[in-house]
């Protein structure tokens, strides 16, 4: 009888969890890490120099004083996706799973819900701590476009995650090459800066985002058909 609904659903959330946990720890003390030092790095330069100076740099330059959050979000997803889907390929377990019975589409996108939900709450703890460090240090000027910002790095993390998934799954170095040809191509509209932008920028980022994540089915499910190469 095929297992199916939320109890495989749930299943496959625990199995992911004690395959991933400490590496999820790791990561997450990453993620602790760089708010502290930022909370840090922002408290000391108030205690150096005049608030009046700083904001004023931050305002002319367009700079973005919680810049240091953005690669370790990137950073974080790519390692999940290696981590998730290497031992599948490499133990051949993602294909002995797609042949238990079970529902093989509940499987997958159980194992993206988690990475998701995941990526999701680190970028939450990022985006905590670097705008209660705004609130803290800098007016509504400089701070106010954070969680947009923020936001624009939480879809991309997504983006990174799906592409690492694609090429992690693909075990045909040719296969390789060419996927990751092909998503090059949507590089531009990933690497737009909605900084100071309008919103509808976002947009195009989100539908990469909806499109890419879907596409790891194909090399998941070509385990079920048997196809290695």
């Amino acid at each position: 009888m095929e297992t199916g609904g939320f109890d495989l659903f749930f299943q496959i959330w625990r199995k992911e969890y004690l395959k991933l946990n400490k590496a999820l720890f790791a990561l997450l003390l990453v993620h602790i890490g760089v708010a502290v030092y930022h909370y840090l790095r922002i408290r000391n330069a108030f205690i150096v120099n005049e608030p009046v100076l700083l904001w004023s740099d931050i305002i002319e330059k367009g700079g973005i004083f919680f810049s240091r959050f953005e690669k370790p979000l990137y950073l974080s997803s790519v390692i999940l996706a290696v981590l998730q889907f290497y031992p599948e390929t490499d133990k051949r377990r993602l294909r002995i799973s797609c042949h238990l019975p079970m529902n093989e589409q509940v499987m997958l996108w159980g194992m993206l819900a988690f990475s998701i939900l995941t990526v999701t709450i680190y970028w939450f703890l990022d985006l905590a701590a670097a705008c209660l460090t705004g609130l803290r240090y800098f007016p509504y000027d400089v701070y106010s476009q954070q969680p947009l910002i923020m936001f624009y790095w939480y879809i991309k993390a997504l983006v990174f995650y799906a592409v690492s998934a694609v090429l992690t799954l693909e075990l045909s170095w040719g296969d390789k090459f060419r996927r990751g040809i092909m998503l090059a191509g949507f590089y531009n509209l990933i690497n737009m800066s909605v900084y100071n932008s309008p919103l509808i920028y976002l947009i195009p980022l989100i539908l990469t985002a909806l499109i890419f994540i879907p596409a790891v089915y194909y090399p998941a499910l070509r385990f079920r058909e048997g196809g290695d190469v």
